[in-house]
């Protein structure tokens, strides 16, 4: 039998093969057993004591704690090697990641390693494995092997028809659309809470009026995908563990294959994803997990930080590995997450880790800076990359500016713009690009100039049931007028159908409400705030999941707007941010060759490096969340949400803290810096302060 087929066990099951597979999985040709006797890699010259005692564990279940900068891809690429060297067939080791990405890229570095191509192995994402094995077996769960896979444009089309099935027109008026029941349904799936639950967590809780409707539509929707032979992604895990406990004789045999079951970024694995692993190396009991519990940074996707935590206890006979050699970061920068994680509330002395530097030179403390408000924030930071690029000669690839929210870019994106200092998003859009804060700025936009059809297209398409027939009807309406916006509060907004009318009646409301703000000489931050608060954050948690993310947005850009003394002031200011894009470094080199400064938030950062950090905003209520109030593992994924940032940076870390805040409103909020900062003494952490002259 060819070591890359499973014999079925009866007729009913059929075999799964090595060969002839889709392209879901990484499939390449099988290194021969003659070439595996024959290699000659030097284990022990080529990793550190640490990583040699983890990659020629003999067995059984191993826990491999990684710390940041470690060397994580390169214990589990040379443990894959090692199996091979040992004369262990590739067809027999399973490798489980979070991207295909990374699994193919560890399946190339074993490649160079062996010196020859593998093939049998099975590595990919946890999804990709599911799927290839219900081709397989998925007919003993009522799917045949020509089922199709639903990505999210998919989704969202079947459960748009499922909801105005289910739902009556004026009842779907008040659901969440349906990109953000996907997310729901999914986090209740991979979380393995109840809609409930997951509707409170989510949503907001006016939406539990609700629940039984929403609960109807899931039921629905699962019930379409049964009979039209679909599954989504979230349908892989659920149905590969139905599949393994339903069916003894097929998980026997699959963990027969499988004598070696490696797992990359344990932390992040949710309770499906861990489950399965573990059912698939039951029988060898071989289980090797590599991850570190100081980077479980995603509880919002579902990501069970428990089950990294737990596993000594769930296999007592464990053995652990930790690895704390650090090749990215000088140890001032080290001492710094050392001592962030030491306060931990969930650490256990078994899987605590205390970093080292690889590179022994000293460099400087890192640095605490308070500043009085945010738009000095953002002025320090860009003045501060502008001197790096201009007198210590780094190029901008080497910068990146890390935050907690997009939010907490806006002022900086103004700033070097300004400057000229060219920078990349990562992750996401300028500031004023994303679709929220361009809703809001077109009630603004058509207010100061009600000639605007783009801005009268984006604020009435909001409304549902204007289309846009509707939208060229009313503005061919107002145009004809020599006074555009009194037509539109008079007559135009009537022009809409009848399903449409209270959304415009509500739109005409606003707005006339919106003018005499303006002739009272409200700033333009207190209209923004009140757009938002009258009329868009409703809008908000129907059309998008993370709502509150995208309300704490509109608010920032309502603090912003707030120095400005007029509506006309700000729009210019706006105006011009958003059509210039900075492209060149001032008096530095040309940013095809040199790049450009990063901006990112920190979970987008994960897995990156720079020589030079700056954390901005680090202050209470931002790091951490005010909504993890009252929640203690939410507020410890805070913690090493931090610990994630700080050990992003080489050589130089910058952490700022404002001081104060001024709101929409013109009250002055005071802030506190970090209660994680807090906590660090000064041998570790520099402090200074940074005042402005005036």
């Amino acid at each position: 039998m060819d070591e890359g087929t499973i014999r079925p066990l009866d007729s009913s099951l059929p075999a799964l093969s090595g060969e002839g597979e889709t392209n879901e999985l990484i499939v390449l040709p099988r290194l021969g057993e003659e070439q595996a006797q024959r290699l000659e890699i030097d284990f022990k010259s080529e990793l550190n004591e640490q990583q040699y005692a983890a990659v020629t564990s003999p067995g059984g279940y191993n826990l491999v704690l990684a710390g940041a900068g470690t060397g994580k891809t390169r214990v589990i690429t040379y443990r894959v090697a090692w199996l091979i060297s040992q004369g262990v067939p590739p067809s027999a080791i399973l490798l489980a990641t979070f991207t295909n990405k990374a699994a193919e890229e560890m399946v190339l570095r074993v490649e160079r390693l062996l010196g020859g191509r593998l093939r049998g192995i099975m590595a990919g994402t946890f999804h990709s494995i599911a799927a290839r094995l219900l081709r397989r077996y998925g007919e003993l769960i009522g799917y045949r092997p020509d089922y199709t896979i639903l990505d999210e444009t998919d989704q969202v089309s079947l459960l748009r028809r499922v909801r105005e099935e289910v739902a009556s027109r004026e009842s779907a008026r008040f659901l969440p659309r349906p990109k953000s029941l996907i997310t729901l349904f999914s986090y209740a799936i991979n979380t393995q809470k109840s809609l409930e639950q997951a509707v409170e967590e989510k949503l907001s809780a006016d939406q539990l009026t609700n629940l039984a409707l929403i609960e109807a539509i899931f039921d629905r929707y699962r019930e379409v995908k049964r009979e039209q032979n679909l599954m989504d992604f979230d349908d892989l895990l659920v149905n590969i563990l139905r599949l393994l406990t339903e069916h003894p004789k097929v998980r026997q045999a699959l963990a027969e294959r499988f004598q070696h079951v490696l797992v990359d970024e344990y932390q992040d694995v949710n309770l499906l994803q861990a489950e399965m692993v573990e059912h698939l190396s039951s029988v060898h009991g071989n289980l090797f997990v590599v991850g570190d519990d100081a980077q479980s940074i995603y509880g919002f996707r579902g990501a069970d930080y428990t089950r990294i935590q737990s596993f000594p206890d769930r296999f007592p006979e464990v053995t652990i590995y930790k690895l704390e050699r650090n090749y990215r970061s000088l140890s001032p920068i080290l001492n710094l997450a050392n001592a962030v994680m030491e306060r931990s509330l969930f650490r256990r002395s078994e899987l605590s880790k205390v970093l080292f530097a690889h590179r022994r030179e000293e460099g400087e403390k890192p640095v605490l800076i308070t500043v009085d408000d945010e738009h000095d924030q953002a002025e320090l930071v860009a003045m501060m990359i502008l001197r790096k690029l201009n007198e210590e000669s780094l190029a901008p690839r080497d910068i990146a500016v890390l935050y907690r929210s997009h939010r907490y870019s806006q002022e900086l994106e103004v700033e070097l713009t300004r400057l000229g200092i060219p920078y990349t998003i990562r992750g996401g859009l300028r500031f004023m690009e994303r679709a929220h804060i361009k809703d809001t700025l077109a009630f603004l936009n058509f207010l100061h100039n009600p000639r605007d059809t783009v801005s009268l297209a984006r604020m009435l398409e909001m409304v549902p049931g204007v289309g846009v027939k509707t939208v060229n009807r009313i503005a061919g309406l107002i145009l004809r007028s020599d006074d555009p916006f009194t037509e539109f509060i008079e007559r135009g907004w009537q022009e809409g159908s009848s399903r449409a009318r209270e959304g415009l009646r509500q739109v005409r409301d606003l707005l006339i409400q919106l003018r005499e703000m303006g002739e009272r000489g409200e700033r333009p931050g207190r209209l923004i705030g009140h757009v938002l608060d009258e009329y868009y954050l409703e809008a908000l948690k129907l059309r998008y999941p993370n709502w509150r993310e995208r309300a704490g947005d509109v608010e920032q850009l309502a603090i912003f707007a707030a120095r400005f003394e007029n509506l006309a002031q700000f729009l210019h200011e706006i105006a011009l941010h958003m059509g210039f894009a900075a492209e060149q470094v001032v008096q530095g080199p040309e940013p095809d060759t040199e790049g450009r400064v990063t901006l990112s938030t920190i979970h987008q950062a994960k897995g990156l490096e720079w020589r030079v950090v700056f954390i901005v905003s680090v202050n209470d209520q931002v790091i951490p969340h005010i909504y993890t109030v009252g929640d203690p593992y939410a507020h410890e994924e805070e913690r090493r949400l931090l610990y994630v940032a700080i050990t992003r940076a080489k050589d130089e870390l910058y952490l700022i803290a404002p001081s104060r805040r001024l709101t929409q409103n013109d009250d002055l909020y005071l802030l506190r810096p970090s209660p994680f900062i807090k906590e660090i003494p000064r041998s570790i952490l520099r402090r200074a302060r940074v005042s402005w002259e005036s």
